[in-house]
């Protein structure tokens, strides 16, 4: 074989993103794997595709993170949301948590709770919290705030909203008990929102508008 041909194959190889997918439901894939390197976990075999790795078999599962540039966890069950908000224990738990240290991204698909989100109340506050601390670890959240509430097909009983009319920053420990899951956030003029507060407040779908009542 030509050197040159081998070269650019191996360097064509190496700029395609490896992501791994974490399987919670046996669905038909038909990921393209034109442009990514797909690599699937699962809780007892077979895979969807391969290349698959039975997690069972796994003695070090957050080590899979030095291999990969980003892991996608599909139907992700409530029981392994909250092992992530207090600690790794599964498999999977493990692997999600070696990708976070090390700082590669992860998107976790909570449609499963599909309406949770219009929840109020004190454990609306606490689902909201746990949604938070999600975002926080570095995750990002799909099928999470108002669509969800829209696609389960239940009423939307959240409260019209609040507002912060005072100028000046707000950080997230000053709003977080003021706001509900969905909910509309009118901001005042002058009213800025640190960083962290703009991805907690998008982690649980709360909208952002510049409120005429402010």
């Amino acid at each position: 074989m030509d050197l040159n041909k081998t070269v650019d194959m191996v360097l064509k190889k190496l700029s395609i993103p490896r992501i791994g997918v974490l399987w919670h439901s046996r669905s038909r894939w038909e990921g393209d794997r034109g442009f990514v390197d797909w690599v699937h976990y699962v809780d007892g075999g077979p895979g969807p595709a391969d290349p698959w790795y039975d997690l069972n078999s796994m003695d070090r599962p957050e080590n899979e993170g030095y291999s990969l540039d980003g892991l996608m966890v599909l139907s992700a069950p409530p029981s392994l949301l909250r092992e992530l908000v207090t600690f790794p224990e599964t498999s999977g738990g493990r692997l999600i948590a070696g990708c976070l240290g090390r700082n590669l991204p992860v998107v976790l698909d909570v449609t499963s709770l599909r309406g949770w989100s219009a929840w109020q109340g004190p454990m609306g506050e606490r689902l909201a919290r746990a949604m938070s601390d999600l975002t926080f670890l570095g995750c990002s959240l799909v099928g999470w705030g108002a669509d969800s509430v829209k696609d389960s097909g239940l009423t939307d009983k959240r409260d019209e909203g609040v507002a912060l009319s005072d100028p000046g920053w707000y950080s997230w420990s000053e709003i977080a008990s003021s706001v509900r899951p969905g909910a509309v956030l009118h901001l005042g003029s002058g009213v800025k929102l640190t960083d962290q507060a703009k991805d907690r407040l998008s982690a649980i779908g709360v909208t952002l508008e510049v409120s005429r009542r402010c």
